[in-house]
């Protein structure tokens, strides 16, 4: 099916601001977009509200006064687009780290980074918000189908939605259980120095979940919750270095195979993949997850955006089903550690190492 395209860049201020060369050269190149390239500031309100009619929406508005609000917010519009940012990048003004952060708080699925090396002439780098590297160079053709063929990959992966119940559900950790929060607290600072994040961070990547091991405490008044079936998973962005047990959500895989959850808040992005992992491992208690690699641990085999079910898949393949403890790197994403309660410690034993950025795929 042909995806439905916008394209929208140049410059936008209250007088009428100019168009961008760049932008039509990307609207030859994808002659079935609509364009809007510059224009009036107040336009571009309009146009942003238009964004749930299209599949894919490259948003490279530049707003000339930095008095006006800067209007990117195209995911509170279309949360289901395939979204493009920018960012202008002339020597190296902002470091590999706060380009990701910025695409990460925008939500968007890749982005151009456009830094300028000759008169005229764009270094231009395609990248996602895990730091993989889809193109680099300066042939705005070959970036733009780089492009094109990643949003064709993301747009078959398999999503899963995660569904409210109306019910509350009471937990409570065991001892063990808050020896795995230590775990987590004490792993996400390690993550956060081998990442050299930025001081300020808006979005918190990775995540951890435990497999609900006393389900009869709560489940009076839930028959359709399968007593082995029952996980607590972080919620969606909280910072590990402080979580608690307030921090994780009960949720479970419902008749449809979609996430159900209990409580206000959202779990971790991941947990479609994560309690398919439970399913598929009886053994397994304990997972961590994070976006760093893990020493001499096996990579799976392709990158694969967070969330996506076909996840599980790479796992399978490189993981036995009677496992009770794994260390598995997420080839362009980060680590997966998967424990038994009995071996837990053997988590505080694991080495992580720096996930070298940018990763060119």
């Amino acid at each position: 099916m042909v995806k439905k395209i916008l394209l929208v860049g140049g410059t936008w201020n209250e007088k009428g601001g100019m168009p961008s060369s760049i932008i039509k050269k990307m609207h030859k190149i994808m002659n079935v977009a609509r364009v809007h390239n510059g224009g009036n500031y107040e336009d571009l309100r309009k146009i942003i509200e238009s964004t749930p009619k299209y599949d894919y929406v490259f948003w490279f508005a530049n707003v000339e006064n930095n008095d006006l609000a800067k209007i990117r917010n195209v995911k509170d519009y279309n949360p289901k687009c395939m979204l493009i940012t920018s960012k202008r990048n002339d020597n190296n003004k902002y470091d590999y780290e706060e380009l990701l952060q910025r695409a990460l708080s925008q939500k968007a699925n890749l982005c151009f980074e456009f830094s300028k090396v000759a008169d005229k002439l764009f270094n231009i780098r395609v990248f996602d918000p895990l730091g993989c590297v889809w193109y680099d160079g300066t042939d705005i053709t070959l970036a733009v189908q780089a492009c094109l063929n990643r949003l064709e990959y993301l747009s078959n992966v398999t999503r899963k939605p995660s569904i409210p119940n109306n019910k509350m559900l009471n937990i409570e950790f065991n001892e063990i259980d808050k020896k795995f929060l230590e775990i987590i607290k004490s792993s996400a600072n390690t993550f956060h120095n081998l990442m050299c994040l930025p001081d300020h961070v808006d979005r918190f990547v990775g995540n951890a979940s435990l497999r609900f091991k006393e389900p009869t405490r709560c489940m009076d008044g839930f028959p359709a919750i399968r007593k082995d079936n029952l996980v607590l998973m972080s919620r969606r962005n909280v910072d590990k270095t402080g979580i608690s047990e307030k921090d994780f959500v009960p949720c479970f895989l419902n008749d449809d195979e979609n996430v159900e959850y209990f409580g206000e808040n959202k779990p971790s992005v991941d947990s479609p993949v994560q309690l398919r992992v439970f399913r598929e491992y009886p053994n397994i208690d304990y997972i961590l997850h994070g976006h760093v690699y893990i020493k001499d641990a096996p990579f799976t085999s392709i990158p694969i955006p967070c969330g996506a079910v076909e996840e599980i898949n790479e796992i399978i393949a490189n993981v036995p089903k009677d496992t009770d403890f794994a260390v598995l790197n997420l080839k362009g994403h980060g680590c997966l550690i998967m424990s038994s309660a009995e071996n837990l410690d053997k988590m505080n034993n694991v080495i992580f190492e720096v996930r070298k950025l940018p990763e060119i795929i």
